[in-house]
Formats: structure tokens, sequence, C-alpha cells
């Protein structure tokens, strides 16, 4: 079923489109949103100072009225995505990375699964989530969903991802204007983990969440500049302090046996691989695991590397790490 923009009972979507030096992909994700069943939508282009040729190729590939380009008040993505929000107009928000990509129905699966709920502005929908390659056709990645089909108590999501090597990533998720406003803006402070963090305060607001894995979203992996693959001592200091500010939502709600599970599994990953980068933020997140009373088991991803922690340290194995990948490591 195709959802006309002329239906007086189609909510307006807005797709808010963070996008910086995105030319090499800003076309397939702007198709994607075009091409949508639901055809009731508003695409927001929000500029971060880009250098590239990114906006006239959407003047050259695009003519849709639906389509809007403007200017970041701010520098980063999460400076973009605010000023969508600000000049957003729809019932419901769409966040999409410029490399990423939605499959057709999406929107049209997504809205009338928060409308048919008692309390749609309270409501959140997330779709299943396919990972590709840059340079693969986006179904040849591995589709995830999550089984669980509704969460009444949203927090409870946020914990049993922090549980896991899974996450929700940004594209997944629609939810209502109305709600992002309650929760405030994304934290512009930021340089990793922000998606996490804004999304947990949504949870922390939301009445439900509602899995819907019929409908896709698309991430594209090992883009060059993306966020996601950049590990500078700032990296895990987000990330620490993006995890502390989870922390505090499901402290009081959660029992301590599973609050120590997910101290464990964040802040030993924090605690290793942010060594000897940001040599702080390791210690500050050791501390954590001894005050919740957790252990530190650090991980190594060969054989070679356990081995030399076993036998010489934990931080020496990571430094022979950082040194062999000319401190990428």
């Amino acid at each position: 079923m195709i959802t006309e923009p002329s239906s007086n009972n189609a909510p307006l979507v807005s797709v808010i489109v963070p996008t910086h030096n995105a030319a090499d992909t800003i076309v397939e994700c702007v198709e994607s949103l075009i091409n949508q069943s639901y055809r009731n939508l508003e695409i927001i282009l929000c500029d971060d100072r880009s250098t590239d040729n990114s906006y006239s190729l959407i003047k050259q590939h695009f003519s849709d009225p639906r389509i809007s380009w403007i200017s970041a008040d701010g520098v980063g993505a999460c400076a973009a995505r605010n000023t969508g929000v600000r000049h957003c107009s729809g019932d419901y928000i769409q966040f999409l990375d410029a490399d990423d990509l939605i499959s057709r129905n999406k929107l049209e699966l997504q809205v009338h699964q928060i409308s048919a709920c008692p309390k749609p502005d309270q409501t959140i929908s997330f779709s299943s989530l396919v990972q590709f390659q840059d340079g693969s056709p986006p179904e040849s990645g591995k589709r995830w969903h999550e089984k669980d089909v509704a969460f009444d108590k949203p927090l409870e999501l946020l914990c049993k991802i922090l549980s896991s090597d899974k996450f929700i990533q940004t594209g997944q998720w629609l939810l209502s204007r109305r709600l992002a406003q309650q929760v405030g803006p994304w934290d512009e402070s930021l340089v990793a983990d922000q998606d996490g963090e804004y999304f947990a305060r949504i949870l922390q607001q939301a009445h439900t969440v509602l899995s819907c894995p019929e409908a896709v979203a698309y991430y594209r992996k090992a883009v060059a500049g993306q966020i996601s693959s950049r590990k500078h001592a700032s990296h895990f200091q987000s990330r620490l302090r993006a995890f502390e500010k989870k922390l505090q939502m499901i402290r009081e709600t959660t029992e301590p046996k599973i609050l120590r599970a997910i101290v464990t599994k964040q802040c030993q990953w924090i605690a290793t691989l942010s060594y000897p980068r940001s040599i702080t933020c390791s210690r500050q997140a050791i501390r954590m695991l001894e005050q919740y009373k957790c252990e530190f088991h650090p991980s190594f991803p060969t054989a070679r590397l356990a081995l030399i922690a076993k036998l010489f340290g934990w931080q020496f194995a990571r430094w022979c790490s950082f040194i062999k990948h000319a401190g990428k490591g």
C-alpha cells in the first residue's frame, strides 16, 4: 500500500540527514528516501560545512520539492541534527546518516505500527539492521533484528543492549517529534556514542518501544572519516562519558547483578582499548569496575597478544598492539 501525501490521515515524517563531504554516498541515501512507499515526508539535508560537491549533486539529481538543504547551526553531526529538529515540521522524525539507506517500506511500516498504539507520541519503533561493507550491495550484509517485539519498560531494552555486543543504530528509529522535544537536543560535546546517549534519553522518556523486523535500515561500514572508525583519545573519553550518563538512568531501577554485568561489559572494553591512547580514561574505567565490585579481565583479539599479556601484563600487550598499528590500535 502506498500512502499519498494528499491523505488527510497521513502524518508527516521529517527525515533529518546530517551531511559533511558526503558526495560519494549522498545521492544513494536520498534516493532511498524519495522512493519510499510512504509519500508524506520532508527530507532535510543539514550541511556541516561541506567543501565537496554534495550540494551540486543533489541539485543535479533531484527536483523533488520535499527536499531541502540547510546549513547547520554549529559544528558536527549532532549540531546538524539539532538544526534539523528545529526546522522540521513532521509528526515523526527519522534520523539517517548521509552514508546509510533505508528499505522502501520502512517509514510506511513504522508509521502504521506507531499510529496503531494508544500513546503514539510516547511510542518508538525500531527496524531491523543490515551492516554492509562500502562498495558492496546493501543486501549483502547480515541482517539483525530484536527478537522481543515490545518493551513496555523501555529502559529494559537499554539494559539488554548494554549487556551485549548489539547496538541500535541511528537509522533504525522512528519517533515522534514531541518525544524528541521532550528529551532535548543531541549532546554536541560528545564525539563518539552520541547516538547511544541520545536514544538512551529517548528510552528514558518513552512509554513503549516496538520492534518492526520487516522494516530495514542499511548501515554502511568503513567509510572514510566515519565517526565510529576514529580511535583518538577523545573518542574513548566521549564513550566513557556517554556510558556514565546511561548508567545514571538505570542505576536505581536495575538489579545489582545486571548492573554489574553491564559495568563489566562496558568498562572492560573501554579500559582495555583506550590504553595507551588515553591512559586517564582507562584508569577511570578501571575505577568504575572497582566501584561496582567487578573484576577486570582485559581481552585481546589474538592468541599472541593474550600470551604477551599473560607474561608481561596487559598494558605491555596494549603497547605492542599500539606500536604495531602505528598508533591506530
